[in-house]
C-alpha cells in the first residue's frame, strides 16, 4: 500500500492553541477520511491512484 499523506501539515495551524476548540473536530474529520479511504480501497482492491484490471481510473 503507497503511503498517503498524513494531513499532519494541514493541523499544524491547530496545534499552536489559537484554535484549540478546532483540534478534535478536525481530528475527527483526518480519521474518518482515512477510514473512508481504506474501505474504498478495500472493497474496489486498489489504492487511490493505483490501477488494476477492475479499476482504471
Amino acid at each position: 500500500m503507497p503511503k498517503t499523506n498524513s494531513g499532519a501539515s494541514a493541523l499544524a495551524p491547530l496545534l499552536d492553541g489559537s484554535t484549540a476548540g478546532e483540534l478534535i473536530p478536525e481530528l475527527v474529520r483526518h480519521g474518518l477520511q482515512r477510514l473512508i479511504e481504506l474501505e474504498v480501497a478495500a472493497v474496489l482492491g486498489a489504492d487511490r491512484h493505483e490501477r488494476t484490471d477492475e479499476r482504471l481510473g
